[in-house]
């Protein structure tokens, strides 16, 4: 018998520790995970195809969460995105909305 296929999660944040812990429990959850520190690097690993999106709003490079929600929404239109953020603000959820219908 052939055994699932797990689903596979690309976590994106500018800060180690947050990759390094949703890495680390996701794995333990038998997820494949792959991480990317940056705007940049998300865009180029989002190449690849992925289940499931889960993105900092706030990256210190030069592409937003936004932008990389954007993109992989391009790339796949199926692909469940989680925007994660320690600064809510009315006017970036509102963006994050649009993105998600």
């Amino acid at each position: 018998m052939a055994e699932p296929t797990r689903k596979h999660i690309l976590v994106v944040d500018d800060e180690p520790a947050i990759v390094t812990t949703y890495t680390a429990i996701l794995k333990q959850a038998g997820y494949a995970v792959s991480s990317a520190m940056s705007g940049s690097e998300a865009l180029v690993k989002l190449e690849k195809s992925f289940d499931l999106l889960l993105c900092d709003m706030s990256l210190e490079e030069e592409h937003s969460g936004l932008e990389v929600v954007a993109a992989a929404r391009a790339r796949n239109p199926h692909i469940a995105c989680v925007i994660l953020t320690g600064y809510p603000d009315a006017d970036l959820q509102a963006q994050a909305e649009r993105l998600q219908a």
